[in-house]
């Protein structure tokens, strides 16, 4: 039952991590990942250490890790076009601040 379930949450954190690459929307599926964390920790019958064990034998922990740096991979990727886009504005806002500036010089009196 545990490599089952395991064994869903590692084609799904697979699917995560090719959507995130592809900038493809991954909200649903880390919902999906959540449902099986927690359907996995309700069942009071099933033993932790049990868990913990499939877990490392299946080699979710390095699959888990490659996804954390996917994530911190893409969130790097927004920072800098956030701060590109922001240089833009600076640049377009300086631009017509000095077309205005020097249209007053070009006036006759």
């Amino acid at each position: 039952m545990v490599e089952s379930i395991l064994e869903n949450y590692k084609k799904i954190t697979e699917e995560i991590i090719t959507n995130l690459k592809n900038d493809i929307d991954i909200n649903n599926l880390m919902n999906k990942r959540e449902e099986i964390i927690k359907e996995l920790f309700e069942d009071e019958k099933i033993n932790k250490d049990h868990i913990k064990d499939v877990y490392l034998s299946m080699g979710l922990r390095n699959l888990d890790e490659k996804l954390k740096l996917t994530i911190k991979e893409e969130q790097s990727k927004v920072k800098e076009e956030l701060r590109s886009l922001h240089e833009k504005k600076n640049a377009n806002n300086i631009y017509g601040k000095n077309i205005n500036t020097i249209n007053i010089f070009n006036k006759k009196i």
